[in-house]
């Protein structure tokens, strides 16, 4: 069912129960989204951590282990925040990687 009939406003109108999965973190701290691959054992995830002086983002592809982490740098173990690895950013992968800049690439340690 959608509101007005717009598919992009849907009416969710109750919820399952799914005891068998562990609680996203309850601290109200965090916020994120999980998918699923349909036939396999993939997901993506994507996770928002808003806690006072560590705000981090992480995007996160199983396939290939690849995560682009943004802020606090800390070890996402599911809905666990695990320990600080660092601060600024990390773009990583198990698999193959490419930086592609047809204009230039400029990379720089200066201080802007």
């Amino acid at each position: 069912t959608f509101l007005d009939n717009d598919i992009d406003r849907p009416l969710v109108m109750g919820q399952v129960y799914g005891g068998h999965k562990p609680a996203w973190h309850s601290s109200g701290l965090m916020a994120g989204y999980k998918s699923k691959e349909v036939g396999g054992g993939g997901f993506n995830h994507w996770v928002m951590d808003d806690s006072t002086g560590q705000v981090r983002t992480q995007i996160h592809s199983s396939h290939g282990h690849t995560q682009l982490n943004l802020g606090y740098l800390i070890d996402q173990r599911g809905n666990n925040r695990g320990g600080l690895r660092g601060t600024g950013f990390e773009l990583r992968t198990d698999a193959y990687g490419a930086l592609r800049a047809q204009q230039g690439l400029y990379l720089s340690t200066w201080k802007r």
